[in-house]
């Protein structure tokens, strides 16, 4: 093996950097961190097309131009006509949809992402919205503000014998029905590579094909979405699928706001059509500070962030050490996305 450069826009913790050091004295490591960032703030401040842009652009090009590994969330623009020697970009996140633009999926670049990386505590936050829910937490909460002492019967519900539907069985969903099946639900899940039902497929008591979706959505109490960013998912969740949930039905999205016609959910909410949602992604993010969405009592949100686990660099410069052992070796990468897909 030749010199193997691998450029990273993302932190990389120091016990890791030598870590990746010790695998080949071959490899080189370019730190792009700040460079793409003046790239974006020059451009954003003078025009993309502008002589302080350019020569930003150029000091990046001068670094990347012969790279064959690059590690980062925010990519710069055209990479492989910049980087033509790339070979494999290792994602910083999971879903490839905001910032892997066409040109990349489009081209010979392997790409792996970090799937799991932050799945449990994704589910973890799921499971607590479906507490909060039952438990009536905001009420509580609100009492709480008020100092308003109830003695009214509270009317709290168990979760056994409830019913989850997962929508999008991977790493996430896989991690919710295994937390729920702990408090004795019913736990069900469409899933795209499945072609008909399966019962019992490990923490799920039934695998049900995704054009079942309807099924899934009139025998849920919770509709929990762990669908990735795809054309297939986006608007799958509509006035008609709200409906279908009903007024004593929960929606929780941590997939994408995407997937969800967001004027039909604010309208649900309102009217009624389902009792509640757990939100941590928006058709518009940051949510704009005049959305409807913001005074809705029965809604429990987070600003995208319910993958923000402590540990996260770690982890994810520990997947990128193995991966890069892998990638010496000639071996399979760990995380690998089907770009035909979308992951």
């Amino acid at each position: 093996m030749g010199e193997l450069k691998i450029a990273y826009g993302h932190s990389i913790p120091e016990e890791y950097l030598k870590r990746l050091e010790a695998i080949s004295s071959d490899l080189r490591l370019l730190n792009v961190i700040d460079l793409v960032k003046e790239e974006y703030s020059t451009a954003k401040e003078h025009g993309a097309d502008s002589p302080e842009a350019r020569a930003a652009r150029a000091k990046v090009d001068d670094v990347i131009r012969d790279v064959e590994v690059y590690y980062s969330a925010t990519l710069p623009g055209n990479l492989p006509k910049r980087a033509p020697n790339l070979k494999w970009l290792q994602y910083v996140w999971d879903g490839i949809d905001i910032d892997v633009g066409k040109d990349i999926l489009e081209s010979p670049i392997v790409i792996t992402n970090a799937r799991q990386i932050a799945a449990l505590n994704i589910a973890e936050w799921v499971v607590m919205v479906i507490l909060m829910f039952s438990k009536r937490a905001n009420d509580l909460l609100a009492e709480r503000n008020d100092r308003v002492w109830s003695t009214e019967f509270y009317d709290q519900w168990e979760l056994k014998g409830k019913t989850v539907g997962v929508v999008g069985l991977g790493a996430i969903g896989g991690d919710v029905a295994r937390l729920c099946k702990a408090f004795e639900m019913r736990v069900i899940a469409t899933r795209r590579s499945a072609t008909h039902r399966q019962s019992n497929v490990g923490d799920v008591d039934e695998v049900l094909p995704a054009s079942d979706l309807d099924v899934l959505l009139k025998e849920s109490d919770f509709v929990v979405l762990t669908v990735p960013g795809t054309p297939e998912t986006t608007k799958l969740i509509g006035e008609r699928e709200l409906k279908l949930i009903g007024p004593s039905g929960y929606l929780i999205n941590v997939a994408r706001g995407s997937v969800v016609v967001e004027t039909a959910l604010v309208r649900a909410l309102k009217e009624g059509w389902i009792a509640g949602a757990g939100l941590d992604v928006f058709e518009v993010e940051p949510l704009p500070k005049d959305s409807e969405i913001w005074g809705l009592h029965n809604v429990i949100m987070a600003s995208h962030k319910t993958g923000d686990v402590m540990g996260y660099d770690d982890r994810i410069a520990d997947l990128l050490c193995r991966n890069v052992e892998r990638y010496i070796k000639g071996e399979e990468l760990i995380n690998l996305v089907n770009k035909k897909v979308g992951y």
